[in-house]
């Protein structure tokens, strides 16, 4: 991940670590977390205080979800069907 400030990130194949995209998440953030069927990756946004939901097959930005004050860690869950968002309170 690039350091602190950049906007771009680019997502690998878990399994193959080819790269899969490169998108442009319009803010820096702390934390990323792809989805196990690799087709979402999801990044705090922490000047924002939301979440960028990221389409990799496509490599666009498909919604920001506001989550709360600063958010800094994401995690999904194994089946995929839930995203944790660890923000400051």
């Amino acid at each position: 991940m690039p350091p602190y400030g950049r906007r771009r990130r680019r997502v690998f194949h878990p399994r193959t670590l080819n790269a899969r995209a490169s998108v442009d998440v319009v803010a820096p953030n702390a934390d990323l977390n792809l989805r196990p069927d690799g087709t979402r990756v999801y990044v705090a946004r922490g000047p924002a205080n939301a979440l960028a939901v990221v389409d990799v097959p496509n490599r666009k930005l498909l919604q920001t979800v506001p989550v709360g004050n600063t958010p800094h860690g994401v995690r999904v869950t194994p089946d995929g069907k839930y995203v944790v968002v660890t923000n400051t309170v």
